[in-house]
């Protein structure tokens, strides 16, 4: 739907809109559907074949289109005002400046005007701040013209939908396939892609589902390319932090990993659903980046693997230094049961005062993800990307689902953490019965 005009406006609560009102001949504010659109104008020469100069035309979201601020809607308005009040002198002068070559010691312009010099007393700091700030702000007027030191991104109404600007499905997949073969080649980070660890893809045997999952990590392309100019940087107190090159540059609109698309420059005030390249991995991709990257493939690991992963991982972190010394592997082999096991454990920890505590994430493979919680007595938490397990061709019934379409694979808090590591690792091993010299060797 186009936006249609709704009023024209004459005067406004904007404080710096007023303001800006008393340094052109004509000033409009028009409302629209989605946004205010604030035309700043003077009346042309006689002689002139036009009747008007236009010296800004630009549009100001509404807050309902940037959700990204709550200010009012003349709050809006007020924020951009400033910034062309504050920037007025600059308006009406030629969009160039002469580049001035920096001084060699003080890397300031000669011609600029000097700091000021710090007070000798404990007096004067206000109006040194202050003078500061007002010889800061002479400079990059100086320096730079009103398009470059104005800049409004976070405010201004494009009204462009640039999702028309990203490729079919088909063209990413051509896009795709040609970043793996240069990436092949040249790892790293690039303009229009990264493939930031390379050997993360390449350095084992890997299942179709862990390499997709290892492959949405490891790349990244950048769609949409525009033509970016440059923008001078510069703080409250109006210090320069531009880059010195002020050459124009290409960037992109959005970026992907294969799956969910972002926006990487600027705010869709429109913002509608993006579409998804998740279609892309069937098996003939897949098949072709394991043929490019020369990667094996590899059976899915199984539940119980994974979880004897996990409480491996659990228990190891549990003995933390002591765990060259405490060989739980083959000790928890010499137990009649995990309640032993336990027993001794915890008798081991407390004689070498080993305080575990803490939690982080646990091993994690073909969509599965492991959670390792060591207060108290523990908790390990194993779940699975729910499209993954049907994948498997393993079943949902009965688990819990969690979030983000995960569901609980296993939950074992407290002692079942040890009684579950008795089962995976003791089990069908001759076990002797344990006296007191072993735990006191322990």
């Amino acid at each position: 739907m186009s936006c249609c005009t709704v009023k024209q406006t004459t005067s406004s609560s904007s404080k710096h809109y007023d303001l800006i009102k008393k340094h052109f001949d004509n000033v409009e504010l028009i409302h629209k559907e989605k946004y205010q659109q604030l035309i700043l104008k003077d009346k042309a020469p006689a002689a002139s074949n036009v009747d008007w100069i236009v010296w800004l035309d630009i549009k100001i979201a509404y807050q309902t289109q940037n959700p990204n601020y709550s200010k009012k809607d003349v709050e809006l308005l007020d924020s951009v005002c400033e910034k062309i009040y504050d920037l007025l002198d600059l308006l009406r002068m030629p969009d160039t400046k002469i580049n001035q070559q920096l001084s060699l010691f003080d890397d300031e312009c000669d011609i600029e005007e000097k700091m000021p010099e710090q007070p000798k007393n404990d007096g004067g700091w206000d109006k040194y701040f202050r003078e500061c700030k007002r010889v800061a702000k002479s400079r990059l007027k100086k320096r730079y013209t009103f398009l470059e030191l104005f800049d409004i991104t976070f405010y201004q109404y494009t009204g462009i939908d640039h999702r028309k600007e990203l490729p079919s499905i088909e063209e990413f997949k051509t896009i795709y396939k040609s970043v793996i073969l240069e990436g092949k080649e040249n790892p790293g980070r690039h303009d229009s892609f990264w493939i930031d660890n390379l050997d993360y893809l390449i350095k084992e045997p890997l299942s179709d589902i862990e390499l997709l999952h290892r492959l949405k990590s490891v790349v990244r392309i950048y769609l949409a390319p525009f033509t970016k100019y440059f923008m001078a940087s510069y703080d409250l107190s109006y210090t320069d932090h531009s880059s010195k090159l002020k050459e124009p540059k290409i960037a992109y609109r959005f970026y992907t990993n294969g799956d969910k698309i972002s926006h990487h420059w600027g705010l869709d005030y429109d913002k509608q659903e993006l579409p998804s390249y998740v279609d892309i991995f069937d098996i003939e991709l897949l098949s072709w980046v394991r043929e490019t990257l020369n990667i094996p493939n590899k059976e899915f690991v199984s539940d119980e693997d994974v979880l004897k992963q996990n409480i491996e991982w659990f228990l190891d972190g549990m003995l933390w230094y002591g765990k060259e010394e405490y060989d739980w592997k083959s000790k928890i082999k010499t137990f009649r049961n995990y309640k032993e096991f336990y027993a001794h454990l915890k008798a081991f920890l407390k004689s070498k005062n080993i305080d575990s505590n803490g939690g982080g994430s646990g091993y994690s493979i073909d969509g599965f993800s492991g959670w390792l919680d060591r207060d108290r007595d523990g908790k390990i938490e194993v779940t699975q990307k729910i499209n993954d397990r049907i994948t498997m061709n393993r079943s949902v019934e009965n688990l819990e689902l969690k979030y983000n379409d995960n569901v609980i694979v296993y939950r074992l808090i407290g002692k079942e953490i040890y009684q579950k590591a008795y089962e995976l690792f003791a089990k069908n091993e001759n076990v002797k019965e344990m006296t007191i010299f072993d735990f006191l060797a322990a």
